[in-house]
């Protein structure tokens, strides 16, 4: 019978230095060198991994702060989108018609001054049952402002519009009117000439009280997105009687992937439109009138019942006076949305009209000049340019290049790779093997002393 001698025979276990391709291993593991030499490669390869190891911390701490680049494009175009445009006069009912009712005093008592102090509204001082209406809506549309009391002229294009182009838009400050409401129209050019002209009057001899702490009688103009519900308090703007505004307007267009600066969206209980911040916010205010009130104010959504007129000044006026000073946890789960339309607008003034142009005024209006003076507003609103911005968004390093970096630090010095790990892995499994084999095939021997 032939016996393999190499059968049961215990191979050597492979060598660190010819399994690994990274340069300056096989100078250390050279037994033939000197011991200068290899302290020498040693010290060199020690560098190397000082210097990659460096490296790869900053990149990977790079890509761990999530950096974003932005790309901002200029575009010429031949037609443009024309903004929303939305005015709301400041003052909540007529003087008139308060004053007839004798209910001046109520308004007085529930809207002070913010120099006041806040006292609870007693509405027992104040008979309400003159007032024929179950809602504040009603009572707004009753005793306070349309769009025919507030507009002398209106012009689009150099066109006249009247007020079917004009439709009223209830806000937290009460009924306004809109332009535009739902973005169809836009604009061939920029300039005044192609834009919107207003001419208002603010009938500051009706002035009783604001909802919002705008003490006096006036205007405010939002220039907002037709796809975006309007929070007035958030971007709106004053308009002081005796005034000529202009509004130049510039429009951008940002996108973000999803999830960058937490952008994103969320289903809302009211709003079947696209997803906005606007109106995750304004349902949360919604939310809390209904929790303390059981009732709504004219400009929240949904089914539930709006405020009749003395719950409006007993309970919700108060109510979104202490919003604020909650801890809205509500809006802080409104995420900003990854795409949405933008108009930056630029204003300017002039505070004085010539005394021919405001006779001229008062003789087509059977009104006085004093009477202008003190109750004109002029506005014109238009788009600077016929170009706008496109903004984009990115993530400025990706995983790609993180990889692509740490490789590049590992064989700048080194010449070192992604595969040079894999080796050190097969290396590390061979030693195991190998350390497996020898001891499977160790016998111990026993021996015993002779006698």
């Amino acid at each position: 019978m032939i016996v393999n001698k190499d059968e049961n025979r215990v191979h050597p276990p492979p060598r660190l230095a010819d399994q690994l391709t990274m340069q300056g291993v096989k100078q250390i593991a050279d037994v033939t060198s000197g011991r200068l030499r290899r302290s020498f490669w040693f010290l060199v390869v020690c560098s190397g991994l000082t210097f990659s190891a460096f490296n790869i911390a900053k990149q990977v701490q790079l890509y761990l702060s999530v950096p974003v680049n932005v790309d901002i494009d200029v575009r010429l175009a031949q037609t443009l989108q024309f903004p929303t445009v939305t005015v709301c006069n400041t003052n909540m009912f007529k003087k008139s018609e308060m004053d007839q009712l004798n209910l001046t005093g109520a308004l007085k008592e529930a809207f002070i001054y913010d120099f006041q102090e806040s006292v609870k509204f007693d509405d027992t001082n104040y008979d309400f049952s003159v007032v024929d209406v179950d809602s504040i809506e009603t009572a707004m549309f009753k005793y306070g402002f349309d769009v025919n009391d507030s507009v002398i002229k209106c012009d689009w294009m150099q066109q006249e519009c009247d007020a079917t182009h004009l439709t009223e838009m209830k806000t937290e400050i009460g009924v306004c009117f809109s332009f535009n409401v739902n973005g169809s129209t836009s604009t061939v050019g920029s300039g005044r000439h192609y834009g919107l002209h207003l001419l208002l009057d603010a009938q500051s001899e009706e002035f009783t009280r604001s909802r919002e702490n705008t003490e006096g009688p006036g205007f405010m103009i939002a220039v907002h997105s037709p796809d975006v519900p309007l929070l007035m308090n958030d971007i709106g703007m004053a308009l002081t009687p005796g005034s000529q505004y202009f509004y130049g307007v510039e429009l951008a267009t940002t996108t973000s992937p999803k999830g960058m600066d937490q952008c994103g969206s969320k289903r809302l209980k009211y709003y079947n439109k696209p997803y906005s911040r606007e109106a995750c916010r304004i349902e949360c205010l919604t939310e809390y009138a209904l929790e303390q009130c059981s009732c709504r104010d004219i400009y929240m959504p949904g089914n539930g019942k709006q405020c009749s007129a003395v719950k409006g000044l007993q309970c919700l006026v108060p109510a979104m006076y202490r919003y604020p000073s909650t801890l809205r946890e509500c809006e802080s789960s409104c995420p900003q949305t990854c795409s949405y339309t933008t108009f930056n607008v630029r204003s300017s003034s002039s505070l004085r009209m010539t005394q021919e142009y405001l006779s001229t005024l008062a003789s087509a209006t059977n009104k006085t000049p004093d009477y202008w003076r003190s109750n004109y507003v002029a506005v014109d609103v238009y788009l600077s340019s016929m170009t706008y911005q496109s903004i984009e968004k990115r993530y400025g390093y990706s995983v790609l290049e993180l990889f692509c970096d740490i490789g590049g630090a590992l064989s700048l010095v080194l010449g070192a790779s992604v595969v040079t790990g894999v080796e050190l892995i097969d290396f590390a499994v061979q030693r195991l093997c190998a350390y497996w084999c020898y001891k499977s095939n160790t016998k111990r021997i026993n021996v015993k002393s002779l006698q």
